[in-house]
């Protein structure tokens, strides 16, 4: 099995085009004043209004249900952080070794997001998800999160968790088209910050305890540069704004129900 996988991973390595790596971007011809957040330009695979009112300053205020996800986030981030301290290495001594450390995780969590404990509960299921993805992966030797990358390209983005070099996207939300896109312009991005190639990333939904394994191949790469190309035509020449079936789970519904 061990020889199998290293020959996939040799054979995806080879069909990644070079002109395709983070590191081989040109610059746009277009001088932003500020740059395009990765997270806005995911957004244009579902709905391209979207991108557009986010990019003109259209965002929301925490309010709870965003307080709860980033309350998720930085509990997962910080279970990472632990693990890699952790002076174990078989999965179930590090489980349980992250298990004992849960009480202090969610007490800083808490108190670094000024948030009290009776508003925000953690369903025990989810915390139980948590430690089961940190522990499924290999015990880790390199962790950073909120890994801000500001490159070159005129683009920007956050990488929630980065774990042995891959990135790892952390959604609370359902799964979406946007994700893997958000994904690879993080691969792309850290391609082009350490002039190394990548060839995968992960995204957890901590709410189900479920990882992705995703491989950045051509296609994924083409199809986050044609966004990237749309995001700078529509900063000039605005998206249409039309209902999809998106529409009724998006955070901007109620605005953008006045402009129709």
């Amino acid at each position: 099995m061990q020889v199998n996988s290293l020959v996939l991973v040799v054979e995806f390595m080879t069909c990644v085009s070079s002109k395709l790596r983070g590191y081989a971007l040109s610059s746009p011809s277009i001088k932003l004043e500020r740059p395009l957040w990765i997270s806005d330009i995911a957004c244009i695979v579902t709905c391209p209004y979207k991108f557009y009112l986010r990019f003109c300053g259209f965002r929301f205020m925490d309010n709870i249900a965003i307080l709860y996800g980033k309350l998720l986030h930085r509990v997962r981030q910080l279970v990472a952080l632990s693990d890699l301290e952790s002076p174990f290495s078989s999965i179930r001594e590090r489980k349980d070794f992250l298990t004992s450390k849960l009480a202090s995780i969610l007490e800083q969590a808490y108190s670094e997001l000024n948030v009290s404990k009776g508003s925000f509960k953690i369903p025990s299921y989810i915390l139980r998800n948590i430690i089961k993805l940190q522990g499924s992966l290999p015990k880790p030797s390199f962790v950073e999160v909120e890994v801000r990358i500001e490159v070159d390209l005129g683009l920007v983005g956050i990488i929630d968790l980065v774990i042995n070099g891959a990135p790892f996207e952390l959604k609370v939300s359902s799964p979406s088209k946007e994700d893997e896109v958000q994904l690879t312009w993080y691969v792309l991005l850290l391609e082009r910050k350490f002039n190394e190639p990548i060839d995968m990333g992960y995204i957890e939904y901590l709410n189900k305890g479920i990882r992705r394994i995703i491989y950045v191949d051509d296609d994924l790469r083409l199809k986050a540069l044609k966004c990237w190309k749309k995001a700078l035509e529509f900063i000039y020449v605005p998206p249409s704004l039309t209902r999809s079936t998106y529409c009724r789970r998006c955070i901007y519904k109620s605005l953008c129900s006045l402009l129709l």
